[in-house]
């Protein structure tokens, strides 16, 4: 237990951490955090670079579009609030077509694909990306 306390009191530092629920019942975890992967770091120098992280642990709500909601939500958070640059989902598997679908919905792009190990379950990561002018664009009516 103290591991644990020891990294979330560390991450609250470093990240807006969510709680994401359905009939007042605690379903989802997500964060918005300020970028940790050195690729994106290097990749855009000098700019202010945050993540999202995402787990909806109820299967049943699985394709009910919380996900694309809540992927809606934490640019606002980042762009109007926070003045990030850009906003990223990293690692996501090839094989997880609804996360992929929900950020593209959201006006994500496609930033990196990485092949994966050669036995692993999907065969690429797939890291997306939204810009603050992107993202501004499509908040008009």
């Amino acid at each position: 237990m103290a591991d644990i306390q020891r990294i979330y009191r560390w991450m609250s530092q470093k990240a807006f951490m969510f709680i994401g629920e359905y009939d007042a019942q605690p379903v989802a975890e997500c964060w918005l955090q300020e970028m940790n992967i050195a690729e994106p770091l290097a990749q855009y120098p000098g700019l202010d670079l945050r993540r999202i992280d995402l787990g909806i642990g109820e299967k049943d709500l699985w394709g009910q579009g919380m996900g694309t909601r809540i992927i809606a939500l934490l640019p606002r958070l980042a762009f109007e609030v926070e003045e990030a640059d850009m906003v990223f989902g990293l690692g996501i598997r090839d094989d997880n077509e609804r996360s992929l679908r929900a950020f593209a919905k959201n006006g994500y792009a496609q930033a990196a694909k990485r092949a994966r190990e050669p036995n692993a379950k999907s065969r690429y990561e797939i890291d997306m990306v939204i810009d603050r002018a992107v993202w501004r664009q499509s908040q008009r009516p």
